[in-house]
């Protein structure tokens, strides 16, 4: 939170204003980042190439936003608007499958 504060300019505690809770604030962090991913339309064809097109575009969030592998493992970062359709283009991918 420290962090987040001085990147922002802000005290830590300032950050609890508008936010509930440290994983609030994670999780939102990680709504807008998955909001950056781009999914092409339409689809690529098949079951293995939807599901390697959405690990390809988690992998370079990952890798461009070193702290959102960790939020999943330590957040319920779940149920947010980005988040909810990148779960529904895994879930899809692996329906496909013939």
């Amino acid at each position: 939170m420290r962090r987040i504060a001085a990147d922002l300019g802000a005290g830590p505690m300032t950050l609890y204003r508008p936010i509930a809770s440290k994983n609030e604030l994670v999780t939102q962090m990680a709504d807008e980042v998955f909001g950056e991913l781009d999914l092409p339309s339409p689809d690529p064809d098949g079951w293995r190439a939807k599901l390697e097109l959405v690990a390809r575009g988690h992998w370079a969030l990952s890798r461009r936003h070193l702290w959102l592998p960790r939020a999943f493992v330590h957040t319920a970062v779940a149920g947010t608007e980005h988040d909810g359709a990148h779960r529904m283009d895994v879930a899809c991918a692996r329906r496909a499958r013939p």
